[in-house]
């Protein structure tokens, strides 16, 4: 079983329930939170979810919700394996529907299909961005293909942006020639995943109205 929790701090009778439940693998960012997991799940396992960057590009930036400072977190892993639990890792979230990356993949797309230079590419879009992580993420990137690193070398660099799959068919769009063509691809990809999120989001709200308003008076 697997229970996602919508708030920082777990309470008590929650955390006693999951317990109760079998879970024994829980996600912390803070002392409060820890206390209660170790007095009401002796023996755990405990992840501690550390801040990222990469929230701007996000339409739910999660990341300004859940996290600690990384000192923090070793703090809360001594202070874990200190109570009787047990510090099994690191996680992180910076949040749902990277919505910048699918706009630039569709722009780098046209452009290229139209026979823009890849570099020039990346300062059209990079220069032009309105969020500035995005822009210096983009003309980092540039950067290192400037210096002689292959597109997907490059997009390696940032996993919380580009995951493996994207950057896996970069690499085969190099080799074969087809840059364009894969680019054009993913950015089909990425749109309609953001469609279907978008329409999962719209399904999450409405049917909360509906719960939440007979309760209205």
């Amino acid at each position: 079983m697997t229970v996602a929790y919508g708030n920082t701090i777990k309470k008590a009778a929650h955390v006693k329930w999951a317990y109760e439940q079998g879970i024994r693998l829980f996600a912390t960012d803070s002392k409060a939170d820890l206390q209660n997991i170790a007095e009401y799940a002796p023996g755990s396992k405990i992840f501690v979810r550390i801040l990222v960057e990469g929230g701007e590009t996000a339409e739910w930036p999660l990341s300004r919700k859940f996290g600690c400072h990384p000192d923090m977190a070793i703090d809360l892993l001594v202070q874990a394996k200190n109570q009787g639990l047990i510090p099994y890792g690191i996680s992180f979230h910076v949040g749902s529907q990277q919505k910048d990356i699918a706009v630039f993949t569709r722009q780098l797309a046209t452009m290229m299909k139209a026979g823009v230079p890849l570099l020039q590419c990346f300062d059209i879009v990079g220069k032009g961005h309105s969020n500035a992580a995005v822009a210096k993420l983009l003309m980092d990137i540039k950067a290192d293909v400037e210096t002689g690193s292959s597109l997907s070398a490059a997009f390696r660099k940032y996993p919380l942006h580009f995951d493996a799959l994207f950057c896996n068919l970069i690499a085969a769009g190099e080799q074969a020639g087809i840059l364009d063509t894969l680019l054009d691809r993913l950015a089909t990809y990425k749109e309609k995943i953001l469609a279907i999120k978008a329409k999962i989001k719209s399904a999450f709200l409405a049917s909360s109205l509906d719960w939440i308003s007979p309760c209205a008076t």
